[in-house]
């Protein structure tokens, strides 16, 4: 009994012992076909993931190439863009530098009108000045002449009279030329000159105004009847326009006397005669020639024109003005003063006379 028993506890055992080793199998054929299973899975998804990838990185290529030739055109047009603002870069530092120039001109520009402004400021500060002094001198003025208007009508009426006067004289001055051709010797009086007629300087008028009216003819014939007829002893000749010389050149006086005095006068006429009338009439200097001729005490002028600086035909106040204070300075020698053509103008025929006041000479009018 116990022997069988224990042959069929080994019999089990043994069943038992196939029965696991066939469920082993059994197990490891199922996780073998399992890892199998999984592993071909994995394989499958890595053939697939390798394909997608291979896509990916085939299309990742296709867009490497497409962007390659994108970056080739971004240089291309890097260049371009770099080469451009280069260009402009030039452009404008030129277009700057001519800025900065014209701000340096509008600058000195500006400098030269702030100068001005203020140049003109002061100017018209010193128009406001002048402009109340001349209201001043305006209302002097016109105060003054209100009360000298009757003095004015006076003095009109004088110069009216002093004209038919003037012309009276000079009807008798022709009159008179007359006699004096006929009486060799006549006096100076007869004429009206004055001074001692020991030295005399005559001073006679080139300016171009001398050439109208026959009055270079007229005057010529004049002084060559006064140098033949009046008793002068020695004669110097200043001649004027707009410059003047003196004959002798040396400043000297000619002998009118004796058997020289003939041909002494003739050269003096000569020295006229070859002078050409023409531009101004400079008499200031005409005059300062005369007086530097030694122990002078007589001067006759001979003019048609009004003093100036012998570069116009304009009375000149200023002038006439120095003309007056050099006679002041020499009152002793007497200029008798011949006026010809329009010599009845009221400024010429002023200065005239005052030159002949102003040194004790006569005014006569040809």
């Amino acid at each position: 009994m116990q022997r069988e028993r224990v042959t069929r506890r080994s019999q089990a055992a043994t069943v038992v012992g196939w029965v696991s080793n066939t469920d082993a199998i059994f197990v490891g054929l199922i996780l073998t076909l399992t890892v199998t299973l999984f592993v071909a899975a994995r394989l499958q998804r890595s053939e697939e993931n390798n394909r997608q990838t291979q896509g990916n990185v085939d299309a990742l290529q296709g867009e490497l190439g497409q962007s390659q030739g994108r970056v080739a055109d971004l240089q291309t047009e890097r260049e371009r863009l770099i080469q451009l603002g280069r260009k402009r870069i030039k452009d404008l530092n030129a277009t700057l530098a001519s800025l900065q120039t014209e701000h340096t001109q509008l600058m000195a520009a500006t400098d030269k009108t702030v100068e001005e402004r203020a140049r003109l400021q002061a100017e018209n500060e010193q128009l406001k000045a002048n402009l109340i002094v001349w209201r001043d001198d305006y209302l002097n003025a016109k105060k003054t002449l209100e009360q000298t208007t009757a003095e004015k009508q006076a003095t009109a009426i004088r110069l009216v009279a002093a004209t038919e006067e003037r012309d009276i004289a000079r009807r008798e001055s022709i009159s008179l030329r007359s006699r004096i051709e006929a009486e060799p010797g006549l006096h100076k009086e007869l004429i009206g000159l004055k001074g001692e007629l020991r030295r005399v300087a005559v001073i006679f008028d080139t300016s171009g105004s001398m050439g109208q009216d026959g009055r270079w003819e007229y005057a010529r014939g004049v002084v060559a009847t006064w140098l033949e007829h009046l008793a002068i002893s020695e004669c110097a000749l200043v001649l004027f326009s707009t410059d003047a010389h003196v004959f002798p050149q040396d400043g000297s006086f000619l002998d009118m006397r004796g058997s020289a005095g003939q041909a002494n006068r003739k050269r003096l006429l000569e020295e006229i005669r070859y002078t050409k009338p023409e531009g101004g009439t400079n008499t200031l200097l005409a005059l300062q020639m005369a007086y530097q001729c030694p122990q002078l005490d007589t001067i006759i002028l001979f003019t048609d024109g009004e003093p100036n600086n012998g570069n116009s035909n304009k009375f000149d106040p200023e002038i006439a003005g120095r003309i007056y204070a050099l006679c002041q300075q020499h009152k002793g020698i007497p200029v008798n003063t011949v006026g010809l053509g329009n010599y009845f103008k009221p400024q010429l025929s002023g200065f005239l006379m005052r030159v002949a006041q102003e040194t004790g000479g006569s005014f006569l009018g040809r």
